[in-house]
């Protein structure tokens, strides 16, 4: 039998799989099948769909919190970027993005441009989630971390 590598269970298999790499510190794996699945999607559904570019937010996220800065930053900004065009720049899907890069940022010593990021995050879920979630919550924390 001949697989569709775009058929729906054949991308949620990839991704089950790569997310059992990454808990056992596979990361390389992982990479590879959440690459598979990025561009999988990007067929199927399309570059500014949600679940496309939430996979390549949780790429970037595993490469940035197993070490890998380098190659996390420009798929961050990327995934910024999707969440802007598919769902403006002051959506409660973007602050998520906005606040992985803040977090990335903050990794790499990049305070200001980091401020910013977590500033648009704060925002926006200030307004959407108010000012005790868990999630403004967080992102205050985060910000008040780089502004001691």
């Amino acid at each position: 039998m001949i697989f569709d590598n775009h058929h729906a269970n054949v991308i949620s298999s990839l991704d089950h799989l790569a997310s059992v790499y990454e808990k056992i510190e596979l990361v390389l794996e992982s990479t590879e099948l959440r690459t598979r699945q990025i561009k999988a999607l990007e067929q199927t559904k399309g570059i500014n769909d949600e679940d496309t570019i939430m996979v390549l937010q949780n790429l970037a996220v595993m490469l940035r919190n197993h070490g890998n800065l380098e190659k996390a930053e420009p798929l961050q900004r990327e995934s910024v970027l999707q969440f802007i065009q598919a769902f403006g720049e002051d959506n409660i899907k973007t602050a998520i993005a906005y606040s992985g890069l803040g977090k990335l940022l903050t990794l790499k010593g990049e305070f200001k441009e980091a401020k910013i990021n977590y500033l648009k995050a704060l925002a926006i879920r200030q307004r959407d989630l108010g000012e005790d979630a868990e999630q403004t919550k967080l992102v205050r924390q985060r910000l008040e971390e780089i502004l001691i």
